[in-house]
């Protein structure tokens, strides 16, 4: 995506083949350039030539080989790189020697070309070029020369015996700027108001009559016996119609979405001009390798061009189909990508548009295209009526049952806990059977892609006769209890007689309890004491914490209901070691997290007998024994 602010273009440049890129055949020597008055001959480079018969202007070019002399960057003439592009040209711009101490010119090359138009009366044109000065390996002393400039004329200016040019200059370079940089390229410009049709553009150091003012480059110091030489490259020759408007600016807003689409070319609006990008680079062209702002501020035909590019990634959205669309009504299902504003889209039934509606199951692709790429997703579709529900009984199962077994109908059973639950499992859930009782669990059948509504499969735990009794109980002879309880559908039958389900023992002795249901038979006991209740706990004399034994923790044996109890245990030296308000609660014979030293230890017991009021205390010693 582009964003272009509006601004005015610039008038185009009238040399022709002003960078040297253009020719009909690569350099292979030297002196490439031809004197050709009939503008006709380019051997070499396209659309230039030289005024003068004795000059021969090199043209340079990366195409040509390395012993050519002409390649570039390296050549006769040194190490240098185009200022754009792949060629430039080079010429002697001005040869002397000394002659009775007196500099005498002996001869300067020059270049011409014929602009695509002529220049029109009164207009002002901005001019410009480029120039490096070469040095070579050779018996001269190179110098840098203080003028070189351009010459318009209606007619083309030519000599066939002539060694140097004495035109008048139409732009030139400001005196004192010596032409003696070796690694740069020197800017040379000016602006030249037209007398109406010139359409020849002659470019060198023209001769008025002496000898140029010059600087020393290489030697530093001259040798008056050989030769003085300038030699330098040309490159990026424009003349530009200049405007009304001395500013151009330029705003583009340039949106990826695909990292494949980097690098991104931005290139400023100035031609044959000087660059500086806020990156550091100083090209007509960079490449943009990540978001950001880039900006270029350029001068070019006597103008400024201010060019912003805004590079911004916005990934592409992934299409999406899902794994599955089902429908468990019969119905027909749309196919929503939920991908807008694509160039195409294919689905593989034929249809073009984004959406589609299907009637039947199968395997749908879409094909999509838009500025980021191709995308192709596929999608299964299940079209099926609605799913019976599974066929479930109601089950009894007896208490204490193992891993029992719930019988149901139906294809691909899950079960869930709950009426409202999500999550099922396809295998039966434990079935827990200690404690009689009734709960749901619930069922479903899944056929194709389908899954059933819930049914319940309603359980009940039946209670299955097993010991409920204990040992032996102590009652007193005053509040007698009744021992037994109640269970829905079980039969009794008490050895004295009894077919209730508890009975009161008004005497001591063994009482049984034979017990019968659906789910099994058992024959419990039990042997009841009678007490006065005067004195209802005693205490043994000795405990021996690690024997696994009844006496491993030291508490009391009860005689008869206790309805408030408080024990303590101490140490020998008066210290608190465990406190227990509750009687079935002893002491294990630890001492914080440690196990108590052998000895003897003092106890102290505060308790209430059930319907008494007085508080009984009851002091004592232990004996801790391994």
């Amino acid at each position: 995506m582009f964003i272009v602010s509006p601004c005015s273009a610039q008038s185009p440049n009238l040399v022709p083949n002003p960078s040297f890129e253009q020719y009909n055949n690569c350099p292979t020597s030297l002196s490439g350039v031809s004197y050709s008055p009939g503008y006709t001959n380019f051997p070499t480079v396209q659309g230039w030539v030289s005024p003068l018969k004795n000059g021969s202007p090199d043209y340079f070019n990366t195409c040509a080989s390395s012993s050519s002399y002409v390649h570039v960057p390296q050549n006769a003439f040194g190490n240098q790189s185009p200022r754009n592009g792949n060629g430039y040209i080079g010429i002697i711009a001005w040869q002397g020697e000394l002659q009775g101490g007196n500099m005498k010119t002996l001869w300067s090359e020059y270049l011409q070309c014929k602009l695509l138009q002529p220049l029109a009366v009164g207009e002002r044109y901005c001019v410009t070029f480029f120039v490096n000065s070469a040095i070579a390996n050779a018996t001269f002393n190179f110098v840098g020369i203080n003028k070189i400039g351009i010459n318009f004329s209606g007619n083309q200016q030519t000599d066939v015996a002539a060694f140097s040019m004495n035109l008048p200059y139409s732009i030139y370079n400001n005196g004192g700027n010596f032409l003696t940089d070796t690694t740069g390229w020197t800017k040379i410009t000016g602006i030249y108001t037209a007398t109406g049709g010139e359409e020849w553009l002659t470019l060198g150091w023209f001769d008025n009559g002496s000898a140029p003012t010059f600087q020393p480059i290489v030697p530093v110091i001259p040798n008056p016996a050989d030769n003085y030489r300038n030699y330098v490259y040309i490159d990026d020759i424009s003349v530009v119609k200049i405007d009304n408007k001395d500013t151009f600016t330029s705003y583009k807003e340039i949106t990826y979405c695909n990292k494949n689409q980097l690098p991104i070319q931005a290139n400023s609006a100035a031609d044959l001009g000087e660059y500086k990008w806020n990156n550091g680079e100083t090209g007509k062209q960079i490449q943009i390798k990540d978001s950001g702002t880039y900006w270029c501020i350029s001068q070019a035909s006597c103008k400024v061009f201010v060019d912003t590019y805004v590079i911004k990634y916005h990934p592409a959205p992934e299409l999406n189909l899902g794994n599955e669309l089902v429908n468990c009504d019969n119905q027909p299902i749309e196919i929503d990508p939920g991908y807008p504003g694509a160039t195409s889209y294919t689905w593989n039934t034929g249809a073009n548009t984004e959406k589609i509606t299907v009637n039947t199951s199968g395997i749908y692709i879409l094909t999509v295209n838009d500025v980021c790429g191709t995308q192709t997703d596929t999608v299964h579709v299940y079209i099926q009526p609605p799913t019976p529900e599974p066929i479930a009984v109601d089950t009894t199962i007896c208490q204490f049952s193992m891993n029992p077994t719930i019988m149901v109908q139906g294809s691909n059973i899950n079960w869930y806990t709950h009426s409202l639950g999500h999550i099922g499992v396809n295998f039966q859930p434990p079935i827990i059977t200690r404690e009689p009782g009734s709960y749901s669990l619930y069922i479903t059948q899944t056929i194709g892609k389908c899954e059933s509504e819930k049914v319940p499969v309603n359980i009940s735990i039946t209670y299955t006769p097993h010991e409920t009794l204990g040992d032996k109980v102590v009652m007193c002879e005053n509040d007698i209890k009744m021992i037994g309880e109640f269970r829905e559908g079980v039969d009794y039958k008490w050895n004295t007689g009894s077919n209730s389900c508890c009975i009161l023992p008004d005497r001591e002795g063994l009482y049984k309890l034979a017990m019968h249901n659906d789910c099994g038979s058992y024959i419990d006991s039990i042997t009841v004491y009678h007490t006065s209740c005067d004195d209802c706990i005693v205490f043994p004399n000795a405990f021996s914490p690690l024997s696994g034994t009844e006496n491993s923790v030291f508490k009391p044996i009860v005689k008869c209901p206790v309805d408030e109890f408080h024990m303590k245990v101490y140490n020998r030296w008066g210290n608190l070691l465990f406190e227990s308000k509750d009687i079935n609660i002893g002491w294990t014979g630890r001492d914080n997290y440690y196990w108590a030293d052998l000895g003897t230890y003092m106890y102290v017991v505060e308790y209430r007998a059930k319907d008494k009021k007085q508080v009984q205390r009851i002091y004592g010693n232990v004996t801790l024994v391994r």
